[in-house]
């Protein structure tokens, strides 16, 4: 049982771990992007790149955040949600 636990543990700061470095990419990204890239293309694109089944996840959601810049806080907290519920 202490195996179990150990193990479950393990994942979820294995998860929570790779969600905040997902977060920390996307961030170099936006701060990093050409000028002509807006702010939501480069996060979604980057999210994209290296986490294909999350950004469908968000993918035409309100928190999508490709067409409008505004929605990038929803975006992270869409991440953050993903982190806390895996």
């Amino acid at each position: 049982m202490e195996f179990v636990k150990l193990v479950n543990s393990i994942s979820t700061f294995t998860v929570q771990r790779f969600m905040k470095s997902i977060r920390s990419v996307i961030e170099h990204a936006i701060r990093s992007r050409p000028a002509h890239i807006r702010r939501g293309q480069a996060a979604f694109t980057t999210l994209f790149a290296i986490a294909p089944s999350v950004a469908d996840e968000i993918r035409a959601t309100p928190s999508d955040p490709f067409y409008s810049d505004e929605r990038l806080p929803d975006f992270f907290a869409a991440i953050d949600r993903m982190t806390v519920n895996k």
